[in-house]
């Protein structure tokens, strides 16, 4: 099922401005219910006059005359004269149906009242509904198809009646109290679709439910005049006097199908070129376009339209063009006249159709087939990177970077395939190669994308300025990687720390770099590079002379070697050429401190004990002089003793 349309119809809305005539009920007095009581209830009095039987119960007539009146005027009672009470007797005194009703409930109206309220009858429902705010309507619907049954408005009015702001239990209607003033002024808005199945025959549904009951209880031709001729009516005037019958054609396949003044849903093509075929077309130039013009000789590009010769008629029929590049497919959009069928009858109808086919013409004239510049700068947002770069034709460096800025203007895209430096002639000179190396700093630089005549200056450029271009080329990078570093060595004044094993390999890449070089790239390999590689040649051989470095065998002994095995070492230095690492040099100097710091430390300590030896030999000499000096006392005591005890014996002896 293709949705062809959707319209917003409307139909009639009837307002119903409702009167409603009504009393308030209340309780009657006593002059009003001796009156209807006399009416309803008295029969023996019926000959009696109104006046005797006032004057009987002493009544004053003025008020009996002014209850009669207002009881006539409110429908209670059948009364011509109320002034002449003599002359008005019971028997002519008779209660209306209303008036019975009252007496019965012994109630009594008021004065007549009116109510106005306003409805909005939905004709389609039969109910009184909410008025909604249509929307822009299109179609209006005929209002004689919408008839309105009075007895149904009283039956709904009488409904409303309870919710009236104005309605309590002391309100009652009067006998035929509603009275309806009808008009039309207002449209309930639906929306109608009309559709074409698979058989090609037209469906008209509603997504309204009440509005789509509508439409299937009515005949064929009330629809077929009041909503799909409207439906056309715009079609139809779209369509010149030349309509064209589309044929239904099984190898196109149909992306959108609409009535003809209706947008085709080019949702269907994105990722497509818009061709212009007509100055009646108006492409936005934000918008890539073909321009088919008979003016045109070659194919110009201006912002993003390309415009080519024109290789064919196109036909009335069709509208717009779009096609693309990676497939073989092309869209068309034709407006013309599809035979369907309305009512199991034919109809022809206005439509816009979309398809797609098999068979891209475009792509196969010459313009694509043979492109110049401007159409490949067109197609760079199109077609594959590779795919392009096929049909690309040699170019210099400065047409390519121009080719790579134009496709960025245009599309705002790079344009960087990687062979593209296959399609670029060689590099003549160190402007164009600045400008490779700035446009294409993506893709690895060789020596063989660069002239012979602008090698031999390459590496004299390169030297001058560390900053060259140059240098990036894939084999210069590591040639004047070691440049940088092996032009830092004297060669007239040695400098022991320059003279390593990793310089002495250094020099043996150079001279291997080099010499690959000389083979490879003859004309590379200038005098000032040559010059270089020869000082480097002669400053190693001679720091081989110096060192008189051995052709045989080698050892490298470790830490631990060398300190439990120091006594081999003499019969080692006889048979090979020892190396000793720096790492292991390292520990041994390490090894070496840690030895000295130790001596000192102990050489410390034995002196502490020097110094406290010394000191406990002086304290020892001073008891020893001490005691030397208590012995010679001792004896001097010893003697004097041995002198007393002679003068004591000489004394016994006296």
């Amino acid at each position: 099922m293709r949705k062809l349309k959707t319209s917003i119809f409307g139909y009639p809305i009837y307002t119903i401005k409702t009167t409603y005539h009504y009393r308030k009920v209340g309780v009657p007095t006593v002059f009003e219910e001796l009156l209807m009581a006399l009416a309803a209830e008295f029969p023996q009095l019926k000959q009696n006059s109104i006046g005797q039987i006032a004057r009987v119960l002493k009544l004053e007539p003025i008020f009996i005359r002014h209850t009669l009146s207002t009881m006539r005027d409110i429908g209670m009672i059948n009364l011509d004269n109320t002034e002449n009470l003599e002359a008005l007797v019971v028997e002519n005194l008779t209660l209306t149906n209303t008036g019975k009703q009252f007496y019965e409930s012994k109630k009594i109206p008021g004065r007549r009242r009116t109510a106005i309220s306003e409805f909005y009858f939905n004709p389609i429902n039969q109910k009184y509904d909410k008025l909604n705010k249509s929307s822009k309507i299109d179609f209006f619907i005929e209002q004689s198809l919408f008839s309105i049954d009075e007895t149904l408005l009283a039956a709904l009015s009488q409904n409303e009646v309870e919710s009236q702001q104005w309605f309590d239990n002391d309100v009652a209607l009067e006998d035929n109290g509603i009275t309806h003033d009808i008009k039309q002024e207002n449209f309930q808005s639906v929306p109608v679709t009309l559709s074409l199945d698979d058989n090609f025959y037209l469906q008209i549904e509603s997504s309204d439910k009440l509005f789509n009951e509508w439409i299937k209880t009515r005949s064929s031709d009330t629809l077929e005049t009041n909503i799909l001729k409207p439906l056309l009516s715009v079609p139809n005037k779209i369509l010149n006097e030349n309509i064209v019958e589309l044929e239904n054609r099984a190898d196109y396949e149909i992306l959108s199908l609409v009535l003809a003044d209706q947008k085709s849903d080019l949702t269907k093509v994105k990722n497509t070129i818009t061709v212009q075929f007509s100055d009646a077309q108006n492409i936005a130039k934000n918008i890539p376009a073909l321009i088919l013009s008979s003016n045109a000789t070659n194919a110009t590009l201006e912002g993003k339209h390309l415009s080519i010769p024109n290789p064919i008629s196109i036909t009335n029929s069709i509208t717009q063009l779009f096609f693309q590049f990676n497939n073989n497919n092309i869209f068309i959009e034709e407006v013309g006249s599809l035979l369907c069928y309305f009512d199991h009858q034919p109809y022809q109808l206005p439509v816009k159709r979309l398809s797609r086919q098999q068979d891209n013409w475009i792509i196969k004239v010459p313009t694509f087939t043979s492109p110049n510049n401007d159409t490949l700068i067109f197609m760079a947002n199109f077609i594959q990177e590779d795919v392009l770069l096929a049909k690309l034709p040699i170019m210099n460096v400065s047409q390519a970077v121009q080719f790579h800025k134009d496709v960025v203007k245009t599309w705002n895209k790079e344009f960087m395939p990687k062979l593209w430096t296959e399609k670029i002639s060689p590099i003549s000179s160190e402007k164009e190669l600045q400008e490779f190396i700035e446009c294409f700093n993506h893709v690895s630089l060789s020596l063989k994308q660069i002239t012979t005549e602008l090698q031999i200056s390459l590496f004299d450029l390169g030297i001058k300025n560390s900053k060259s271009p140059i240098r990036k080329i894939v084999e210069l990078v590591e040639l004047f990687d070691l440049y940088d570093i092996l032009k830092l060595l004297d060669f007239e004044y040695w400098d022991l720390k320059t003279i390593s094993l990793d310089t002495l390999n250094k020099l043996q890449h150079w001279q291997n770099k080099s010499d690959n070089l000389r083979v490879n790239y003859p004309y590379f390999y200038s005098q000032t590079l040559q010059q270089f590689s020869e000082d480097l040649l002669t400053w190693e051989q001679n720091v081989k002379k110096v060192f008189k470095i051995q052709q045989g065998k080698f050892a490298i002994l470790d830490t631990n070697f060398i300190r439990k095995h120091s006594d081999k070492l003499p019969e080692i230095y006889t048979t090979h050429t020892v190396i000793l690492p720096k790492v292991v040099l390292s520990e041994l100097d390490f090894q070496k401190e840690k030895n000295r710091k130790e001596v000192a430390a102990k050489n410390e300590v034995l002196n502490q004990f020097n110094t406290l030896r010394e000191h406990e030999f002086k304290v020892i000499g001073g008891f020893t002089e001490k005691i030397k000096a208590l012995n010679s006392s001792i004896a001097t005591v010893e003697d004097e003793l041995v002198e007393l005890k002679r003068n004591l014996k000489v004394l016994s002896e006296e």
